[in-house]
C-alpha cells in the first residue's frame, strides 16, 4: 500500500513541480516586460500617473463612505408569490385512498413514453410513480 501512495505522491509532486515552475516562468517573463516598459517612463510622468491614481481611487473610497453614511436605505418590497393552482390543491395518497385500473395503465403508459423517449425521469416524480405503483398491486393482494 505504501509503494502505491508514494508512487501517487512522486506523480503529483511532480506534476506540482512542473507547473509552478511553468507559471514563475510566466510571471517573471510578465514582470520583465512591465519592467522595460517602465523604465522608458520618466519619473515625472510616474509621480503624476501615481498622484492622479491616488486622487481618483481616493475620491471614489471618500463618495462611497460618504453615500453609505449619508443615504436613506432603500427599503426592500415583498412580493407574494404565485404558486399555480394544482400545486395548491395537491393531496397526498394514502394507505386509505384507491388506485384504479385506469390511473394505473396511464402511469404505465407515461412511463413506457419517457423510456422511448430516453427523457430522464425526476427523482421526485420517480418516487411519486413508485408510491402509486406499490398502492396499485398492495390493492390487487387484497
Amino acid at each position: 500500500m505504501r509503494k502505491k501512495k508514494e508512487k501517487r505522491n512522486s506523480w503529483s509532486d511532480k506534476a506540482a513541480s512542473k507547473i509552478s515552475k511553468v507559471i514563475l516562468a510566466i510571471q517573471t517573463n510578465v514582470s520583465n516586460r512591465m519592467n522595460e516598459k517602465l523604465n522608458k517612463v520618466s519619473i515625472k510622468r510616474l509621480k503624476t500617473g501615481l498622484i492622479i491614481f491616488c486622487i481618483v481611487s481616493g475620491g471614489f473610497s471618500v463618495y462611497l463612505a460618504i453615500e453609505a453614511i449619508v443615504a436613506k436605505p432603500k427599503a426592500i418590497k415583498v412580493q407574494s408569490i404565485k404558486v399555480l393552482q394544482h400545486i395548491q390543491q395537491q393531496e397526498e395518497l394514502s394507505l386509505n385512498d384507491r388506485v384504479d385500473e385506469e390511473l394505473y395503465q396511464q402511469i404505465q403508459r407515461y412511463k413506457h413514453y419517457l423510456d422511448s423517449t430516453g427523457e430522464s425521469i425526476s427523482p421526485g416524480l420517480r418516487d411519486s410513480i413508485r408510491i402509486i405503483e406499490e398502492l396499485y398491486h398492495s390493492q390487487q393482494k387484497q
